[in-house]
C-alpha cells in the first residue's frame, strides 16, 4: 500500500473547509494502516471545521429532549405493561366493577400516552432530518458556488497572463 494517501469521509469534509489538506500528503507505510490515517484525517477535519461543525450537524443539540421524550414514552409503556400483567393475574378477582373499569381506563390511557409520545418522537426525528438535509444542501451549493468562483478567477488570471 505504499504510495497511497489516506482520505475517505474526512478528506471530503476537509474539502468543505476551504480546501485545506487534511493529511499533508502523508504516505501509508508498513506500520500505518489506512484506518489510522482515516482517524487522523477525521480529527484534522473536525479541528479544521471548528465551530462550523456544530452548526452543520445540529443532531447533537436535541439529544436531551430526545432522552426526556423516550424516557417518558418508556415509562408510559412499562406502566401499561405492568397494569396489564397485574390486571390479568393479581387484581382479576379483587376489583369491583367500577374499580375494574377505572383500572382498565387508566391502563388504556397509559397505552395511548405511550403511542402519543412515540408519534411525537417520530415527528421530531423527521423534522431534524429535514433540517439537516436542508443545511447539507445549502452548504453543498455554497461550496459549489465558491469553487466555481475560484475557478473563474483562475481562468481570468490565466487569460491575463497569456495576453
Amino acid at each position: 500500500m505504499a504510495g497511497h494517501f489516506g482520505g475517505g469521509v474526512a478528506a471530503r469534509m476537509a474539502r468543505i473547509c476551504h480546501n485545506r489538506p487534511v493529511l499533508h500528503q502523508k504516505k501509508v507505510g508498513a506500520r500505518e494502516t489506512r484506518a489510522q490515517l482515516d482517524n487522523t484525517a477525521k480529527r484534522a477535519a473536525a479541528k479544521c471545521l471548528g465551530r462550523r461543525a456544530r452548526r452543520c450537524y445540529p443532531s447533537f443539540m436535541g439529544m436531551k429532549a430526545d432522552l426526556w421524550r423516550r424516557g417518558l414514552g418508556s415509562f408510559f409503556l412499562l406502566a401499561a405493561l405492568g397494569m396489564l400483567v397485574a390486571g390479568k393475574t393479581l387484581l382479576r378477582e379483587r376489583l369491583s366493577a367500577p374499580a375494574f373499569l377505572v383500572f382498565w381506563l387508566i391502563c388504556l390511557l397509559c397505552t395511548c400516552l405511550a403511542l402519543l409520545v412515540a408519534f411525537l418522537d417520530v415527528a421530531a426525528i423527521r423534522r431534524r432530518t429535514r433540517e439537516e438535509q436542508r443545511a447539507l444542501l445549502e452548504n453543498t451549493l455554497q461550496e459549489i458556488a465558491r469553487q466555481t468562483k475560484s475557478k473563474s478567477k483562475k481562468q481570468a488570471e490565466q487569460d491575463e497572463s497569456s495576453n
